[in-house]
């Protein structure tokens, strides 16, 4: 397979960091583990001295516009994995070329180079054989909002979303307007998330975001500074299109109606009240990975004003808190479960629990007034 004495039908000159992102981000959408060849391949278009690289697992589709010195017109597919491997071993520009294919083998030929490393391989998986990228509904709905609100709204609710897969529906982010503004919404039955943005989307519908999608824009959003993020959402189709930094993704939401959450959110009045700060349930957590390998329960006891863990065998941990309480005659201890403690200290530093008793849902509020959550007690014996 030596091109050495043809002339290339496109070529295109891309930087090293510029490749690596790219790829990247094909890796990450590119299926892994579908039977469907196609699908474990990247589909990269010359065209008007363009290049574009498009990947897809049927759910989420993604495509980007590379920053290169192109030419030429081609359209070729590379399987990701090759392509993320020698992305790895390269640590500078990178040339590619693409040749047409001979009598004997119509299959297009790649060249990618980079100083005396070069990769030779054919374009295996005609393009025709790429599934097409679907037209997006012209009745979509769109708005635009800063990378940061975006990012804001994802990682607030991030660790309130369930993995539990026989409620696929708790799967992700319930996107939707409440009171005129966004508001997304995270829950996994035993703790929820609710935070309201500023922005005022027309969106007559709510719309689930699937985790796969979210951990896509967490990547994308994590390094990419403050850009304007184009959203268009389309509830009726199930698809949502998010459009940033030089990409297109498109992704097919949850089919499914979310629970009315709103049911769950105690009102009050809220008679016991206690501040607890990340540092301390760090503390405290890491020194109970000693004492018990599981998440065990967090004791809040108003009377001494320490939050405890303790160990089958008569072992504990603790450290003083402050709690009040309007509740007349001996309060009983309550608890929480520890492993939830701590993701909600890595959330909000500082927060503060309101409950009416030991055996119903607490509200928590850290020092965002448009952010609150629910956390369900646990017993603690």
């Amino acid at each position: 397979m030596d091109n050495s004495a043809q002339t290339p039908k496109a070529t295109a000159i891309v930087d090293l960091a510029e490749m690596q992102r790219a790829s990247k981000l094909m890796s990450d959408v590119a299926d892994k583990w579908c039977t469907v060849p196609a699908l474990n391949y990247v589909l990269m278009t010359f065209a008007d001295g363009t290049l574009t690289m498009r990947a897809t697992d049927l759910d989420i589709d993604a495509e980007t516009t590379v920053e290169a010195d192109c030419s030429g017109n081609a359209v070729v597919t590379i399987n990701y994995r090759t392509l993320r491997s020698f992305v790895s071993a390269i640590s500078g520009p990178v040339m590619i070329e693409v040749y047409a294919g001979g009598s004997n083998d119509p299959s297009d030929q790649i060249t990618l180079a980079e100083g005396d490393l070069k990769l030779r391989l054919r374009s295996v998986i005609p393009a025709d054989d790429f599934p097409p990228r679907q037209p997006f509904p012209d009745t979509a709905s769109h708005w635009t909002m800063s990378q940061d609100s975006l990012m804001r709204l994802v990682n607030t609710c991030w660790h309130c979303i369930s993995t539990e897969e026989t409620r696929y529906y708790l799967n992700g982010i319930y996107l939707h307007v409440e009171n005129g503004n966004l508001r997304a919404v995270a829950t996994d039955g035993h703790r929820l998330a609710c935070v309201d943005s500023s922005e005022k989307p027309t969106l007559d519908e709510g719309m689930i975001l699937p985790t796969p999608l979210l951990k896509l824009l967490r990547s994308l959003m994590k390094k990419a500074g403050n850009e304007p993020v184009m959203i268009k959402a389309a509830p009726n189709a199930h698809k949502i299109e998010v459009l940033l930094s030089g990409v297109s993704i498109r992704a097919k939401t949850i089919d499914d109606t979310y629970p009315d959450y709103r049911r769950v959110i105690p009102s009050g009045p809220f008679g016991i009240r206690s501040t607890l700060n990340r540092t301390q349930i760090l503390r405290l957590a890491k020194t109970a990975s000693g004492l018990t390998k599981n998440n065990p329960g967090a004791e809040i006891d108003p009377r001494k004003g320490r939050l405890s863990v303790k160990a089958f065998d008569g072992d504990a941990v603790s450290v003083p808190i402050k709690v009040e309480t309007e509740i007349e005659g001996q309060l009983m201890p309550f608890g929480f479960n520890l492993g939830y403690l701590r993701k909600q200290a890595e959330a909000t530093p500082v927060f503060t629990l309101h409950g009416t008793d030991r055996g119903s849902p607490f509200i928590l509020r850290g020092e965002d007034p448009t952010t609150l959550f629910v956390l369900m007690p646990m017993r603690i014996d």
